[in-house]
């Protein structure tokens, strides 16, 4: 997936990226969860492979199949945990309280572990868009009113 945006910032080999919203956001079932702000324009941090500079346009590239990857995790993980927890309460133990507790247990497990993986992931940059070229001025998003 490719999209178009400004630079912000640059720092380290890395690019803060105001990116605004396309109209394929407004169909996508992820929006609010991504625009939970309300605005139009979001900022991301992305890889910075041609040496930019604060200001410039320019064109993101973000493997798809990392989105599917990350739902994979920040979902699936404290879902089976959570589900761990009911089974080994309900079906083990026979206690509806357990099976409770075990369930909260479970989930903050999760989402630490997800946190985790989270803190690794930005380290190591893997997950990042990558900034491929300079976009020119008709590829760039109307602009907009600062707030």
């Amino acid at each position: 997936m490719r999209e178009t945006g400004k630079i912000v910032s640059v720092s380290g080999g890395r690019a803060e990226v105001e990116v605004a919203a396309r109209g394929e956001c407004e169909h996508c079932s992820a929006h609010s969860v991504c625009n939970w702000t309300g605005t139009s324009v979001r900022r991301v941090q992305a890889l910075d492979k041609i040496g930019v500079s604060a200001g410039e346009l320019v064109e993101l590239e973000l493997d798809e199949r990392i989105g599917a990857r990350t739902n994979v995790l920040v979902f699936g993980i404290p879902a089976l945990l959570m589900l761990a927890g009911v089974l080994v309460g309900g079906l083990v133990l026979h206690k509806d309280l357990w099976s409770g507790i075990l369930t909260g247990i479970g989930l903050a497990l999760g989402l630490g572990i997800v946190k985790l993986i989270d803190v690794a992931v930005s380290r190591s940059g893997r997950s990042l868009p990558v900034i491929v070229r300079l976009a020119e001025k008709s590829e760039a998003c109307p602009e907009r009113a600062a707030p």
